[in-house]
């Protein structure tokens, strides 16, 4: 195994969020979601500092920032896509240079989004339907917090398949799932593309580790682009580094989970993407976080609205294989602690497959483990059928 020195820093996570739900929010800004990678153990993000909307800027906080460019983002809570409104931009880092584009980019986005919401109406956020011309213009100038200036971090490779996306989402039916894979802006076409299993992966973080999950990846296109083992490429990031995001994110996730009674709050979606890389540096370019308070779990569903029959008696109950073609043979009450062992029945097998070989057929782990479930993850991630 590989040696892993991490601490993820739970309590001033909590305070980050805390401070978040305080001003009425349950998301993270940008800067935000990099304040908590830094809290989490794993990789070093890039420096960066928000500029408020009005706020005067001084020539010595852009020629803080390291490198010789700056990269400028649009700071609101209702832009997702900020390349698609003009939202992110790559200047020269010199204070008239930032100034003039934090101006630009303050007066030209709202105007840009205005017209892509005509276009798109059903991507319009709730506050801005029903709104057009000047009035909508001017809704969404006033939610634009300001502009993030960012270090610019040029990557080692431009290459396709060289930036990685990694995830935490919390599901009704599997709990909390960690995802990682190709990433970048076409990250869901890699999806359709690549045979199943081969752009993005996925499993549940209660029954994985950053050891057990990486062996997965490594089953992966990303990873064999990552490492080096495709024709023309170079390594870019050691194994060491995978397996510690993925343990951090794993642990994030088991903590702030709804199966964790003692959560303060629960992340319902984490998301890097991408992570790009320099100089043996994973670097995260972008990045979302949601969450919620923890709530009551619900009420548990009666045998007969599960697949097969109560859950006491599920291992004498259910087929080899789970009901699905190709599974591996296993029963469900050994699927939880193969996860851990590894053991060759099902070493090879995906853990969220695994978990979905015990729900299909009867509910084994909780009442939330039905068949319902089944369509939920095939649309959810399909990748991995």
């Amino acid at each position: 195994e590989h040696p892993m020195n991490l601490t993820v820093a739970y309590e001033p996570i909590t305070e980050l969020l805390r401070n978040a739900y305080a001003e009425g929010r349950q998301f993270l800004y940008e800067y935000e979601v990099y304040n908590l990678l830094s809290l989490s153990g794993s990789e070093t993000p890039p420096k960066c500092s928000f500029i408020p909307r009005n706020a005067r800027l001084a020539d010595e906080e852009v020629m803080a920032m390291p490198g010789d460019k700056a990269v400028l983002k649009i700071v609101s809570p209702t832009i997702i896509h900020k390349t698609e409104v003009g939202g992110v931009r790559i200047v020269p880092k010199t204070p008239d240079k930032v100034r003039s584009a934090v101006r630009r980019m303050l007066s030209e986005v709202p105007e840009r989004y205005a017209e892509w919401i005509e276009r798109h109406p059903s991507g319009a956020p709730k506050s801005y339907r029903g709104l057009e011309g000047a009035a909508l213009q001017n809704a969404i100038a006033s939610d634009l917090k300001g502009v993030l200036q960012v270090q610019f971090m040029p990557p080692d490779s431009e290459a396709f398949g060289n930036e990685l996306i990694v995830g935490l989402r919390r599901t009704r039916e599997f709990g909390m799932v960690i995802s990682a894979g190709l990433g970048g802006t076409d990250t869901e076409l890699y999806a359709e593309r690549f045979r199943k299993g081969q752009a993005i992966i996925a499993a549940l973080t209660a029954m994985t580790d950053g050891e057990t999950f990486f062996r997965l990846f490594r089953q992966t296109v990303s990873y064999r682009k990552l490492a080096g083992l495709t024709r023309g490429q170079r390594r870019i990031v050691t194994d060491d580094q995978l397996i510690e995001c993925f343990e951090s994110f794993i642990r994030m996730g088991n903590h702030f989970s709804p199966d964790n009674p003692d959560a303060p709050f629960v992340i319902d979606e984490l998301e890097i993407n991408p992570f790009a890389f320099t100089d043996y540096l994973m670097v995260p370019l972008d990045g979302m976080c949601k969450f919620s308070l923890p709530e009551k779990e619900p009420t548990a569903r009666r045998a007969s609205e599960t697949c097969c029959i109560p859950n006491a008696s599920a291992s004498s109950a259910c087929p080899p294989n789970g009901g699905i073609s190709g599974a591996p043979s296993l029963k469900t009450s050994s699927v939880r602690d193969s996860t851990r062992t590894g053991s060759s029945s099902c070493a090879t097998a995906n853990p969220i497959l695994r978990a979905c070989a015990a729900c299909r057929t009867c509910g084994a782990w909780a009442s939330r483990w039905i068949c319902s479930s089944w369509p939920w993850a095939r649309n959810t991630y399909p990748a991995l059928w």
